[in-house]
């Protein structure tokens, strides 16, 4: 994987502001500090107006053949538009 420790870095920092809001909370609202709080197990939260129902999901193998293809592609063209470049100086 491409750098790792940043990718990590930036999905945590992602994660975090995405799952805080503007919303306080209830000053009585249960918690599971000193015992589980077994009522709130649900399915339907805060977020579930964002919630997607459908997703995309490709095979492990079909994602990293598509992931070297994609990059041989770049680094491909790449190559022709430097020739072209170095041509066209």
């Amino acid at each position: 994987m491409a750098l790792p420790g940043f990718l990590d870095r930036y999905l945590a920092h992602r994660a975090v502001r995405g799952q805080q809001t503007s919303e306080p909370v209830e000053p009585n609202r249960p918690d599971n500090l000193e015992r589980p709080v077994t009522a709130l197990h649900r399915t339907r939260g805060s977020f579930s107006a964002e919630a997607k129902s459908r997703v995309h999901l490709f095979p492990g193998e079909v994602a990293r053949v598509g992931a070297l293809v994609a990059g041989a592609l770049l680094v491909f063209g790449l190559g022709i538009g430097l020739g072209w470049w170095r041509r066209a100086r």
